[in-house]
């Protein structure tokens, strides 16, 4: 099916706000309950994990979890990539706007690794255990808008991808952001057998 019916895709990004109307009927992982701990959550019971906060729920880094901080300085201490991507790939245009729109696939069963904390940040070592967890789960594809600014297809990030992809998982991944000279392409999108996604434009004279 086009629309991605009966393939479950997981998003290693920032985490998922899976409260919101355009992704709270595709999101299929674990949800807070009230009075649950998420940290007493098996991770063999569940598909998806907060590689951050190290327990089961992959919520974003919230603002109140900015005012609990401290309120530091720093730019965006709270985050909403991961949950813009998985708004791409499966949105539900159920949002109240002017213009809602379906994502490239609103039927997936969709998922979410976070591998990236507050400011967006976050260590080599969560997204490979996030590609890990996610082959381990069954993912048919995993998505990582993300990626480390050196063109290097030997870093542990590109290897993992490799292997995941060897496994049959297929691997989509941002090329990153420091196009368009030559060598700017980013791990992990530098691994042989990732799918790497970029955005081009030609310049149209007047």
């Amino acid at each position: 099916s086009v629309t991605g019916k009966g393939i479950k895709v997981g998003v290693l990004d920032t985490g998922i706000d899976y409260n919101h109307p355009d992704l709270t009927n595709a999101y299929k992982g674990y949800r807070k309950k009230d009075g649950e701990d998420p940290k007493t959550i098996d991770p063999a019971t569940v598909k998806g994990w907060d590689f951050v906060d190290r327990d089961a729920d992959p919520m974003e880094t919230t603002y109140q979890d900015w005012v609990n901080a401290g309120k530091p300085d720093g730019g965006s201490y709270y985050t909403y990539h991961g949950t813009h991507v998985s708004g791409t790939i499966a949105g539900q245009g159920e949002n109240s706007v002017d213009f809602p729109s379906l994502g490239v696939a609103p039927d997936v069963d969709l998922y979410s690794y976070r591998v990236l904390g507050p400011w967006g940040s976050g260590w080599s070592t969560d997204i490979i255990a996030g590609i890990d967890k996610a082959v381990q789960d069954g993912m048919d594809v995993i998505n990582l808008s993300l990626g480390v600014p050196v063109n290097d297809p030997l870093m542990p990030e590109s290897i993992a991808i490799n292997n995941a992809t060897l496994a049959g998982v297929t691997c989509t991944v941002a090329a990153g952001n420091s196009g368009p000279g030559e060598k700017t392409l980013g791990a992990q999108g530098t691994a042989a057998f990732a799918i790497t996604v970029g955005a081009s434009h030609f310049p149209v004279g007047i």
